[in-house]
């Protein structure tokens, strides 16, 4: 049996299949670069839904395994491989990775290509999926512990969720007493504790009486608490029905509660006759159980290339301006992500893609959110409607050139105006807050 936290190109594959975790780093990546739309160079078209699912096909293969498997196929159809089915090998260090083999009957084992975005060792000419450097991989041990946090949560849970008792013998119970010289003192078992289940004519023992209790011999007692028990069953059932009974004549006050064959409204547990019951403590969390969660995550997060602030989340619950100076370091952190992903993307396209007359696919020109609420007051009109158009998937003729050229006089004023102000509160607002709130109101 495989052991499920090896890491295989399986376990790799399977992970991104059901952890929300790596589901929403990718999602959060593959957004960020479909901001810039894929356009022929020379014809300006922009590219067609193929060419985007290939894109993100290649995308998921870089963050989960560091590299890719691709060819194109007859007609012009591109193809990436799951590297559960590939082999990539190199003859030497610094040399060129080869597919060695793709064990499927649907691909054809030539024309496959791999482009890296990491690389193991150098001395490491076969390797495997832990070899790699991926960000899945680097993510491995926190997520591991996310899982297992997890997995703890529910069975901590479920073991609150159900009833249940600890069991001692209760020497009580079997006559037995302590003498003064702390010497257990064992008598003979007694009856009284079942003489009082007598209400409906019948006799717990109808073969042994009070008065043979020392007489008895040890086949008798065991018969008579075995028919004991069996009556004392009998007498829960009579009296839950005699409570049925009692709700239909009105003592419940609520006729909605006369139904006299419903099944019992609680759950009954046997405790062996002659022990006593305990019932078990709830199994509590730890004091600071959901901040080493939370911690546990953003680490994953982290090493996938998307930091929490990128999907939405706060590190902190700070209200200031260093939680905005915060929130900028992160996002800044993220655009190179992307940026990396997007020139390696870029190199697969520009082999895959590339025609006799030299037009190619590439992703066209443009900047995130917070970046076009910083230059947009310092780029020439023009230019700022196509980012503007760009930037919000408008035609450029949406856009009025006096009201922009006006936009970017109040937008660069304000900029100064922002600066200044004495202190370093004064000082850290200026150059953090107020670009990061304009910026997220421009994405």
């Amino acid at each position: 049996m495989e052991d499920p936290d090896r890491i295989t190109a399986k376990a790799l594959a399977e992970v991104f299949k059901t952890s929300a975790l790596h589901q929403t780093a990718l999602w959060t990546l593959t957004s960020e670069l479909q901001r810039k739309s894929l356009v022929w160079q020379k014809s300006k078209v922009k590219a067609g839904k193929m060419i985007k699912l290939f894109v993100a096909e290649l995308v998921r293969s870089f963050m989960a395994y560091g590299y890719a498997v691709w060819k194109v196929s007859r007609g012009g159809r591109l193809t990436v491989a799951s590297p559960e089915i590939c082999r990539v090998v190199r003859v030497k260090p610094g040399a060129r990775w080869k597919v060695e083999a793709v064990n499927s009957p649907a691909f054809s084992a030539r024309g496959w290509h791999c482009t890296t975005m990491v690389e193991p060792p150098s001395h490491i000419l076969r390797p495997d999926a832990n070899d790699w450097p991926a960000p899945s991989v680097l993510s491995w041990k926190h997520f591991l512990r996310v899982r297992e946090i997890e997995e703890n949560w529910i069975r901590r849970d479920t073991h609150n969720s159900f009833p249940s008792v600890f069991t001692t013998i209760n020497l009580e119970h079997f006559g037995q007493r302590v003498s003064e010289d702390t010497r257990v003192v064992h008598t003979l078992p007694t009856q009284s504790q079942y003489r009082n289940a007598q209400d409906y004519g019948t006799s717990i023992f109808p073969d042994v009486d009070a008065g043979d209790d020392a007489t008895a011999t040890f086949e008798d007692v065991l018969k008579s608490r075995h028919d004991a028990v069996r009556r004392l069953e009998q007498h829960s059932t009579l009296e839950r029905e005699r409570i049925m009974q009692s709700r239909s004549a009105g003592l419940a006050w609520d006729p909605k509660t006369d139904v006299q064959s419903a099944a019992p409204i609680h759950e009954e547990h046997i405790v062996s006759d002659g022990k006593k019951a305990v019932e078990t403590k709830v199994l509590l969390s730890a004091m600071d159980a959901r901040l080493q969660y939370d911690r546990t995550r953003h680490a994953v997060l982290f090493a996938l290339g998307v930091p929490p602030q990128a999907v939405g989340e706060t590190v902190n619950s700070e209200r200031t301006a260093s939680s905005a100076a915060i929130y900028d370091v992160a996002i800044g952190l993220f655009l190179r992500t992307v940026k990396q992903y997007r020139e390696v993307v870029e190199q697969v396209l520009e082999q895959a893609t590339t025609l006799d007359d030299g037009d190619v696919i590439k992703y066209a020109s443009g900047v995130s959110g917070i970046q076009l609420a910083r230059v947009l007051p310092l780029v020439q009109t023009s230019k700022a409607i196509e980012l503007l158009a760009e930037s919000y998937d408008l035609p450029k003729s949406f856009f009025d050139k006096e009201r922009v050229a006006a936009m970017q006089s109040s937008e660069f004023a304000g900029a100064r105006n922002a600066g200044s102000g004495k202190g370093p509160q004064r000082q850290l607002e200026s150059v953090a807050a107020t670009p990061s709130q304009r910026g997220q109101n421009a994405m």
